[in-house]
């Protein structure tokens, strides 16, 4: 099975800053041809609340006229309710109502999806640490689907820790008691990949079994608060071929412009916070 693993595309209809890198991405995408197109979250722009963007980044997926699972990201739906000092404010938290605008667009935030012998299991990255209802369900279909056998691989948008030596900042990410059960679980599972974004930054972590940062199709961050992540900062995708075992490739999208927000991350900046307060100075024509 030839996959295409995406990540952390930013997408808005009204605002749409990071649009040209999507087409270039799209393009490059579709001359893989791929089975399957993995999105491992953050496909709207900035504000969970901005259901408009959710919206748009739908079309942009179901435009691409092949098979595709996701995931979301804190982009869509809010963060793991942690404190977050070092990024310098409060980020929106994971909620109930969030998860739903998502379901009503997406369908399910966390899933399982048996295709061509391979389970996938996606897992709702944000919601571990909420308390919500849907966390516990979330955890019980994780142990149904790591306990049943077979060939597994594992979908979120935050990594089992960004670091290789387990250490972290809140947030870059998932929580780090849950990330250490979901790591047993899928050791025990045998598990043959587990495919994340995020951090944008591509990189293949080897510990007891490949995980794969995916870099974004829309921008990279120099900042030195992002300094510990490493990995290959650059606009790209993921090629994934899954025999006996796992391939994992970087596609660079040539095309693209390697657009840096590391200003966006100092205090004076208003980021995309401004920008999305105040109509947009450009806009995307209709297909």
């Amino acid at each position: 099975m030839k996959i295409i693993h995406i990540t952390d595309t930013h997408l808005s209809g009204t605002h749409p800053v990071f649009q040209l890198n999507w087409c270039m991405a799209r393009k490059a995408l579709l001359a893989h041809a791929p089975d399957l197109v993995i999105h491992t979250g953050d496909a709207a722009i900035s504000d969970p609340d901005r259901a408009e963007d959710l919206r748009f980044a739908k079309e942009e997926m179901d435009r691409l006229g092949l098979p595709y699972l996701i995931v979301p990201g804190n982009h869509d739906i809010g963060d793991n309710p942690l404190p977050a000092e070092w990024l310098g404010k409060q980020p929106k938290p994971c909620t109930e109502a969030r998860c739903a605008v998502w379901r009503e667009v997406f369908g399910p935030d966390f899933w399982v999806q048996e295709i061509e012998g391979i389970r996938f299991v996606g897992l709702n990255a944000q919601l571990f640490g909420t308390g919500l209802a849907a966390e516990a369900q979330q955890w019980e279909m994780l142990r149904e689907a790591f306990g049943a056998g077979g060939r597994i691989v594992l979908v979120t948008h935050k990594p089992l820790y960004s670091q290789t030596d387990g250490s972290d900042l809140p947030l870059n990410s998932i929580p780090e008691a849950d990330s250490r059960e979901i790591e047993a679980l899928a050791r025990d599972a045998g598990v043959l990949l587990h495919l994340s974004g995020h951090l944008h930054r591509f990189k293949v972590v080897e510990r007891g079994f490949p995980r794969v940062w995916g870099a974004s199709t829309a921008f990279v961050c120099s900042h030195e608060k992002m300094s510990r992540r490493n990995g290959r900062m650059e606009v790209g995708l993921q090629s994934v071929t899954l025999e006996q075992t796992p391939e994992v490739r970087f596609v660079p999208v040539l095309d693209a412009i390697t657009m840096d927000i590391r200003t966006w991350l100092d205090p004076e900046s208003g980021g995309l916070t401004n920008i999305l307060s105040e109509p947009s100075p450009i806009t995307v024509s209709a297909p």
